[in-house]
């Protein structure tokens, strides 16, 4: 038993042992309780009439005990309480159960009000029919207002937090659209550009023109996937696929996706690896992303006859990559702010294009394998160099990371007759879209048929044989998730289930989890390049062959 309930205790025992005596007319001991002037203690009879009234009483409530003895309990009993019976429930409680603890607002002689925190005994003569009750009262009004604040700051946080999370919510749902919306006809752009390219005769104004197309096309297709993976891994939405990385392997897929892109602008790009660098632990995606994006970075900056080199050496426990050019240079004013989100080296009016968000997700994805980046440059003119510094062992999640892939990266031409004779079923609802989807899978030997909407999709399918579905997932009324669940249900349960490959602009994780979830074998973010958009089809109708 605690020190206040063992209190308590030992005055409801002397009170009673008080109106014991007062009923047989013996003296009372109110002497007992009179020196507790922290608790209000008074009795009161079956009738609700006060009988016995502690200085503590009188301290709190501001009656003395001449002015409410007799009186009934009502009176400090605030109106609504009053109404809504509270007095007449506190007795039968009490008389019920021997004891019934109370919370509520009280009344003062001056009419102010306090918050009590109080108990009532029953006192029962020895058959056990109560005789009289006692009540214990505290002002407890600080102690309540300070927890009614803190409840309060309470709610206000969790509002907050609500908000916030809605907000989240509505700003993921807005990139998702966003990107749907740019990147459907950057799809068409770029897979229509690199149609024409293999057409257009060599070296004429024609193909040099379908270059810039194309080449602008990408980088727009570029600063739509920085800004949309800046905000992933700032929502804690990345995780990291830990594997054996060899960094020369990574180091040298960087500089073959790059090659073209410096030589067309006459940048020399090299690389010296050292022959003794181990295998280190992370994920080997996020890792070329961090070099492909440097090594951009660097030959964009860097003029016709400069030189951008990558090197690579052990330190330590540490891997270290540099790469390091002969190109603009960076003010020293810049460093410190250079890997701040939407942030450009040479500010609004710098040569250079883009959101500024490139080395802001070096910088975080670096730092996610639980390591650190750093620039150096000697001035305007002189050159940069950023240095990457990796422990060989990452701390990673282990969860499986769905790969994102630079639209930029070079994809070799397949086999001309790798999709002979597979049956597509293309669903898109923008025309052009799913006019380029057809002119490519066809060039490549497929034997397509289009539908603009997933009801239509579904009329074909009913009446065709296929054997792939390639789906947008935005649509209306369908969406692609609800036509590839449609279309399951079709399907015969111990039957042949067609492999489906959704094209999709929506390009978040979650995206294409949930592709995968509702049908989908595999999915593929646009702008896609035809080349990997053929592969993706046979890949997709090869694993459906080899699982069943």
């Amino acid at each position: 038993m605690g020190a206040q309930a063992a209190r308590e205790a030992r005055v409801v025992t002397a009170t009673a042992i008080a109106a014991d005596r007062a009923g047989r007319g013996a003296p009372t001991s109110e002497d007992l309780v009179a020196a507790i002037r922290d608790h209000a203690i008074f009795t009161f009879d079956l009738d609700g009439r006060v009988t016995s009234w502690n200085p503590g009483a009188e301290a709190i409530f501001g009656w003395s005990r001449d002015a409410f003895v007799g009186l009934p309990v009502e009176r400090f009993f605030t109106p609504e309480d009053l109404a809504s019976g509270l007095h007449r429930r506190v007795r039968s409680a009490a008389a019920r159960s021997g004891r019934f603890t109370h919370e509520h607002w009280m009344c003062r002689r001056d009419g102010s009000r306090f918050f009590a925190s109080g108990t009532t005994h029953c006192i029962a003569d020895p058959s056990g029919f109560p005789r009289a009750f006692v009540t214990i009262v505290r002002d407890q009004t600080t102690a309540h207002l300070v927890a009614r604040e803190r409840e309060a700051l309470l709610d206000a946080e969790r509002a907050a937090r609500a908000r916030a999370e809605r907000a989240d919510h509505m700003k993921d749902e807005f990139l998702a659209t966003l990107s749907h919306e740019l990147r459907t006809p950057l799809n068409a752009v770029l897979g229509w550009a690199q149609i024409l390219g293999r057409s257009a005769p060599p070296d004429s104004q024609i193909q040099r023109g379908l270059q810039i197309i194309e080449r602008n096309a990408r980088a727009q297709a570029e600063l739509i996937g920085d800004l949309l993976e800046t905000n992933r891994i700032l929502s804690g939405k990345v995780h990291l696929d830990i594997a054996p990385v060899e960094i020369p392997s990574v180091i040298h897929a960087a500089i073959v996706s790059l090659k073209p892109r410096a030589e067309s602008k006459g940048v020399v790009l090299e690389a010296t690896v050292a022959p003794d660098l181990p295998v280190i632990r992370g994920d080997s995606s996020r890792l070329q992303q961090v070099l492909w994006n440097l090594l951009s970075n660097a030959v964009k900056f860097t003029s016709q006859g400069g030189h951008v080199r990558v090197c690579a050496w052990l330190e330590g426990e540490s891997v270290c990559i540099a790469v390091a050019d002969t190109g603009q240079g960076i003010a020293p004013e810049c460093l410190p702010r250079l890997f701040d989100r939407y942030r450009q080296t040479g500010g609004p009016k710098a040569s250079g294009r883009g959101l500024g968000l490139g080395l802001a997700l070096v910088k975080q994805l670096v730092e996610l394998h639980g390591g650190s980046v750093r620039a150096e440059s000697a001035g305007v003119g002189l050159g940069a160099t950023f240095t990457v510094r990796l422990p060989l062992e990452a701390p990673g999640t282990g969860e499986e990371s769905l790969r994102r892939g630079h639209v930029d990266r070079a994809t070799p031409a397949p086999d001309r007759d790798l999709l002979a004779g597979t049956r597509v079923l293309a669903v898109d609802d923008d025309e052009d879209t799913r006019e380029l989807v057809r002119r490519v899978l066809e060039e490549f030997g497929a034997s397509v048929s289009s539908a603009a909407s997933g009801p239509e999709a579904l009329e074909v399918f009913v009446v065709g044989e296929f054997d792939v579905l390639v789906s947008d997932i935005s649509m209306a009324p369908m969406n692609g998730y609800e036509l590839i669940r449609a279309i399951r249900e079709h399907e015969a349960p111990d039957g042949r289930r067609l492999p489906a490959l959704a094209v999709t602009a929506l390009a978040r994780d979650e995206d294409r989890a949930r592709a995968r979830q509702a049908g989908f074998q595999a999915c593929v973010s646009k702008p896609v390049d035809p080349y990997e958009l053929v592969r993706m089809v046979r890949m997709t109708v090869d694993c459906a062959s080899r699982e069943g």
